[in-house]
């Protein structure tokens, strides 16, 4: 009941009894884990979660839920293994496949990324955070033609990206596009006066 309100720290106690009468039971573990990942207790949650996978391996909402864990601790290529895994098991969705896109990317595999961000198009819109990492994972193959096409997508559809606008005007600006880069700074730092974008505008002379 704790942990339906939200109050996460305040389930712990009551799950570690939970899993002291229940030590088989895969989801008392995988209820456990997740209270102590919004309890700021990531090693922890990491641990149980594995624990609850030890006891059932094909328990799908367990691997994704360790795979976002651990894009937080920044395991980005152990979490893309996770997310696949969640895939075999429960099928493929928008969301899971441009999660795990996203965690090759910022693994250092953009080449697979950009795949996947491709393959996870194919299964329904895609939102604007992911059209973002897209293009990111583009410009890190250093292809800001196919970046800056996604950059502009994702301002479409979310204007107040800050970071979206950033990136597109990097993307343009690595096209030799410098009015197009100083119109997309100056949008990010309408957004967030202290963007890092800032920085980029005034080198432009905007």
């Amino acid at each position: 009941e704790r942990l339906a309100a939200g109050n996460a720290a305040a389930a712990v106690p009551d799950l570690e009894i939970a899993k002291s009468v229940r030590p088989e039971d895969a989801q008392v573990a995988a209820l456990l884990a997740g209270a102590l990942a919004r309890s700021g207790r990531p090693v922890e949650a990491r641990e149980e979660y594995r624990r609850a996978l030890g006891l059932r391996e094909d328990y799908p909402e367990a691997h994704r839920d360790l795979a976002a864990l651990l894009v937080r601790t920044g395991e980005f290529l152990p979490a893309a293994e996770h997310y696949r895994r969640a895939e075999e098991l429960e099928g493929a969705d928008t969301a899971l496949v441009a999660a795990r896109a996203a965690a090759l990317a910022q693994g250092g595999d953009p080449a697979a990324a950009v795949k996947e961000f491709a393959r996870a198009e194919t299964l329904g819109p895609l939102d604007a955070r992911a059209l973002s990492n897209w293009g990111t994972a583009w410009a890190q193959l250093g292809r800001p033609d196919q970046a800056a096409p996604l950059f502009e997508r994702a301002v479409e559809r979310d204007p107040g990206s800050a970071n979206a606008w950033a990136n597109l005007g990097a993307a343009r600006e690595d096209l030799g596009d410098v009015g197009g880069a100083r119109d997309a700074y100056r949008r990010a730092v309408g957004v967030d006066p202290r963007h890092r974008a800032a920085g980029r505008l005034r080198a432009l002379g905007g």
